[in-house]
């Protein structure tokens, strides 16, 4: 593996102090790659992705990105650090247009740059191009999560964070996603997703980490977690995780 971009050690967050759902997750992403969180429900997945996004509270550990420490950090600051977020709900605005939902998403920038990126925004998705005027909720549900990655990538962040990004879409569509997202760390992007179709996802992402109880279980490269009877047996089984 390159040189990690994000590295969080012995991380510990909760919604309340003192009764944490983290207990001691540590995870490591490089420009370039893809990690996905796997394993049963109540691991902490998406709460680990909340502490990294500054969203519930930390309670120990450290979150690296580049030599900054973020552990502690306001999400706008840890925005502005490099790092975009797509939570699993209440991921896009319904009632803008495709256009405004990406110019939220860059409101911080300036006037010309914002031009800029909404450019690259469509070239890149070009199926949003085509409703660029339309309300977000004339999209399907592939769509939406096209948006709503889009509109994480108009600070052109260095670590985009994903939860469950597939939730409720057929798996074509759940195929396009993870196609897009191959193609984002192909251009250098580190990205980090928790997924519940965990076989789907490991199988595009380079390494995977398995999570339990709030603490790392066993981690290595996605091919060989998928190769390994003893997790595809208690993980990676037809249930889906949440």
């Amino acid at each position: 593996m390159s040189t990690p971009f994000l590295v969080a050690r012995n991380l510990r967050a909760s919604y309340r102090r003192g009764l944490p759902i983290v207990h001691d997750i540590s995870v490591d992403v490089a420009c370039g790659e893809i990690v996905t969180l796997v394993g049963p429900n109540g691991a902490g997945k998406s709460t680990f992705m909340k502490a990294l996004a500054g969203l519930v509270l930390i309670e120990g550990g450290e979150i690296l990105l580049g030599d900054v420490n973020l552990a502690g950090q306001s999400t706008h600051a840890i925005i502005g650090a490099g790092v975009g977020f797509v939570p699993q709900t209440g991921n896009v605005f319904a009632s803008l247009s495709i256009e405004d939902n990406l110019i939220a998403g860059g409101h911080t920038l300036a006037k010309p740059v914002l031009r800029e990126r909404l450019v690259r925004a469509f070239e890149r998705f070009p199926a949003l191009a085509a409703h660029r005027r339309s309300a977000a909720n004339v999209l399907s549900g592939g769509q939406r999560q096209m948006l709503a990655v889009a509109r994480a990538l108009m600070t052109e962040p260095r670590l985009i964070m994903l939860d469950e990004p597939t939730a409720g879409l057929a798996p074509k569509v759940a195929q396009e996603v993870f196609a897009d997202l191959r193609k984002l760390a192909g251009g250098g992007v580190a990205v980090l997703m928790v997924e519940q179709n965990a076989k789907a996802a490991l199988r595009v992402s380079d390494r995977g980490y398995v999570l339990v109880e709030g603490r790392n279980h066993i981690s290595g490269r996605a091919s060989a977690l998928l190769e390994d009877a003893a997790v595809a047996e208690a993980f990676l089984g037809s249930r889906r995780h949440s």
